[in-house]
């Protein structure tokens, strides 16, 4: 057997043993997703594509303690982006183009040259507090994230 072989029977293997367990942060890295941006919504919509192998993984990545459960609220966020960079990102056009962003009155919309999509969050005295490449984000995905995150 080749190697990639072995490996997709070792994870099928892994993934058989744990199945009724939540992962560890270590074993959602490495089939690719990132905790702390998973909902059990998003898992579910897994479902609707055909991709019910993975929305189980998916599942068991989703964080249940207390304190995940508190999710981080900013008291403003800014959107930046190039007006030359946004035909290459018709997702976040379409975001930016919609009646969306009205729908949020703690966020700007800032145009600055050179720059890719890019949410920056901010505190309550307006500093940065974390800033997140929107570059693969779709319309649907910056409406939760605002939803979920903005005071």
């Amino acid at each position: 057997m080749n190697t990639f072989l072995l490996s997709l029977l070792y994870a099928l293997i892994i993934g058989v043993s744990c199945s009724s367990n939540n992962l560890s942060d270590e074993e959602c890295t490495r089939l690719g997703f990132r905790r702390e941006e998973l909902t059990r919504k998003r898992c579910m919509e897994l479902g609707k594509f055909g991709l019910n192998t993975i929305k189980e993984d998916c599942l068991r990545c989703v964080k249940t303690d207390a304190k995940s459960s508190l999710r981080k609220k900013y008291a403003k966020a800014r959107l930046e982006v190039c007006g030359c960079n946004l035909a290459s990102y018709p997702q976040i056009q379409a975001f930016i183009k919609s009646d969306r962003p009205k729908q949020y009155e703690n966020l700007t919309v800032k145009w600055v040259r050179g720059t890719l999509p890019t949410m920056k969050l901010l505190d309550e005295n307006g500093n940065l507090a974390e800033e997140l490449s929107l570059t693969k984000w779709d319309t649907d995905t910056v409406t939760e994230f605002l939803d979920e995150h903005l005071k």
